[in-house]
C-alpha cells in the first residue's frame, strides 16, 4: 500500500530540547508535516527549525503548559486525518510510521493505535477482555501508556482535548479511559518496536534533581486527581493513603540521613496536599 504522507502530522512538545529533536527528524520522510509545540516560548527554535525544515512549523507556547496543554495547541493546528505524538525520548524503526499508517487504512474501529510497552507487560487490568479477536496483530485494552501515539482525528475531535488540570502523569490514563467512553477502541500494534528512555527529553543544563522534584510533586498531584476526577473523592483518599503516611514516616527520618531524598518526599507530600485541597497543579521548573 502506497503511503499518503499528507494524511499525517506529527506532533512534538518540547522545552529546550533541541538536542533531542534533531536526532527525532532523522527517522522522519520530509513528506509528512511536523508541528514542533515548544514550550519555553523560545523563538531561537522557531527559527532555527522553520529556515532548516520545509515540513516543519514551530508553534511557541507563550507559557509552559506541559504534555497536555502542548498536545492540545498541537490537536488544534492538526488539519490531516491522522495525528502522531511522540516523546523526543525514544527510538524507533524508520518504517514505523508506514507500518502504523497501513494498519490505520485497513481497519475503521479504532481512536488510537500503540506499540507495546518495551520496558515490561502491560497490568491485566490495562487489557481489554474480549471472547473473540477480530485482529491478529492488534490487542484491545483500555489504558496505554503514551510515548508513542497513533491517533485518528475524528475520534479527537468526538473525544475532545487532553485534561489541561493535568501538567504531566495520569494525563493519557484519563484519555484513554474517555476514548473507550465515546466507544473509540484502542490497540496495541504488536509487531512494532518503540524504545522509551523515559526523562530523557529536557534540556541538558537542567538539574536532574530538580526534575526529579517536579516529577514527584506532579505524579502525587496527578494520582489524587485522576482518582477523584473518574471515582470520586473518597476513593481518590484511599487511593493515596499509603503514600501519605509513607511520607509522614519517611520525610523526618530522611532529613538526617539524605537531604535529596528528603526533598522528594517533603515534594511528593506537597503535590498530594495541593490536590487534596482542590489546588492548581502550579509546580514549574
Amino acid at each position: 500500500m502506497a503511503i499518503n504522507y499528507k494524511d499525517i502530522t506529527i506532533v512534538l512538545v518540547a522545552y529546550k530540547s533541541n538536542f533531542k529533536i534533531e536526532k527525532i527528524l532523522k527517522k522522519i520522510d520530509k513528506k509528512v508535516r511536523i508541528l514542533i509545540i515548544e514550550n519555553s516560548n523560545d523563538k531561537k527554535t522557531k527559527e532555527y527549525f522553520e529556515k532548516n525544515y520545509e515540513n516543519i512549523k514551530v508553534i511557541l507556547n507563550s507559557e509552559n503548559k506541559g504534555q497536555t496543554g502542548g498536545i492540545n495547541t498541537g490537536f488544534k493546528n492538526v488539519h490531516t486525518k491522522y495525528c502522531i505524538y511522540m516523546d523526543m525520548d525514544i527510538h524507533f524503526d524508520i518504517k514505523i510510521i508506514d507500518k502504523f499508517y497501513q494498519i490505520a487504512e485497513k481497519i475503521n474501529d479504532f481512536g488510537l493505535l500503540v506499540p507495546p510497552h518495551n520496558k515490561s507487560e502491560y497490568p491485566k487490568e490495562f487489557e481489554f477482555e474480549e471472547t473473540q479477536v477480530k485482529y491478529d496483530n492488534l490487542k484491545r485494552m483500555r489504558i496505554v501508556h503514551g510515548y508513542f501515539m497513533f491517533f485518528k482525528m475524528s475520534a479527537v475531535k468526538d473525544v475532545g482535548y487532553y485534561d489541561e488540570n493535568i501538567f504531566f502523569y495520569f494525563d493519557e490514563t484519563d484519555y484513554c479511559l474517555r476514548m473507550i467512553s465515546r466507544n473509540h477502541k484502542i490497540y496495541i500494534v504488536k509487531e512494532t518496536v518503540v524504545q522509551h528512555e523515559e526523562g530523557k527529553s529536557y534540556d541538558k543544563n537542567i538539574e536532574n534533581n530538580n526534575i526529579e522534584y517536579l516529577r514527584q510533586w506532579h505524579y502525587m498531584w496527578g494520582k489524587f486527581y485522576f482518582h477523584k476526577k473518574h471515582y470520586g473523592y473518597i476513593k481518590a483518599l484511599l487511593a493515596t493513603f499509603f503514600d501519605l503516611i509513607e511520607c509522614l514516616v519517611k520525610i523526618p527520618i530522611l532529613f538526617f540521613f539524605s537531604k535529596n531524598k528528603f526533598k522528594i518526599y517533603v515534594n511528593r507530600i506537597t503535590g498530594l496536599m495541593c490536590s487534596i485541597i482542590g489546588k492548581k497543579s502550579y509546580k514549574r521548573l
